[in-house]
């Protein structure tokens, strides 16, 4: 047991000083998950990324992912909880459908 801690801490230590992402991951889900009050995940080509509570911006592949399974949890799901039946784009189709002006690349909220 004591093998597999200090092989999950050296890990996780070398983690955060090879990915700069790991640091900021909590402030940066923080602001991802309030897809209301940043709608950068729309189209986070053409809007770009948020600040996060340390004013520096969110890493995208930690906000995207985030934000999109938020957005898919608190907007879309309630609204179609069987989902729409199709396997291809639909987390994209749902984005246009209600967000006329959002980003045509998104696909899915995740890759399962």
């Amino acid at each position: 047991m004591l093998c597999c801690l200090i092989i999950a801490g050296w890990f996780g230590w070398q983690q955060g000083t090879l990915n700069p992402g790991w640091p900021n991951t909590f402030e940066d889900v923080k602001i991802a998950i309030q897809v209301n009050q940043y709608p950068n995940w729309q189209n986070p080509t053409t809007s770009g990324f948020p600040k996060n509570t340390l004013g520096s911006e969110v890493r995208g592949n930690t906000y995207e992912r985030v934000s999109w399974a938020a957005a898919g949890m608190t907007i879309f799901a309630p609204k179609t909880p069987l989902g729409v039946g199709i396997l291809k784009r639909p987390f994209g189709v749902l984005l246009i459908e209600k967000y006329p002006n959002s980003s045509k690349e998104i696909m899915s909220t995740h890759s399962a």
